[in-house]
């Protein structure tokens, strides 16, 4: 039986096995979109915090500015179980990603969503 869990994004689709990615990441505006050419993927120089859910505009996410950003980027570690990845596919869900999201793990590219 499915059941309510606290916090869980989506509770009419709930997941044993799940990880809340809410909190502190490290964040950058970069408003000359070189992040990628310089690929900040590898070598993050983002100097900001942000507290995920919240958008840097609100005061909620420990930066409020309200002027607008075309590209940021976000870099959070995530520690996962290396006997899960033998036997399991991890999906990664972005909540509110607005409007071209591109990941990249331990430095590699792993995909991208538009819309």
């Amino acid at each position: 039986m499915r059941c309510y869990i606290k916090n869980y994004p989506r509770p009419q689709f709930v997941r044993t096995d799940w990880e809340n990615l809410n909190g502190t990441w490290d964040f950058g505006f970069d408003d000359e979109n070189c992040g990628e050419r310089e690929k900040w993927y590898e070598a993050f120089p983002g100097t900001m915090k942000i507290t995920v859910p919240f958008t840097y505009e609100t005061k909620m996410s420990g930066i409020q500015d309200e002027f607008r950003h075309d590209n940021i980027w976000y870099r959070r570690k995530v520690y996962v179980d290396g006997s899960k990845l033998e036997r399991k596919r991890y999906i990664i869900h972005f909540e509110g990603s607005d409007f071209v999201t591109k990941l990249w793990v331990n430095g590699q590219y792993a995909g991208s969503h538009r819309g």
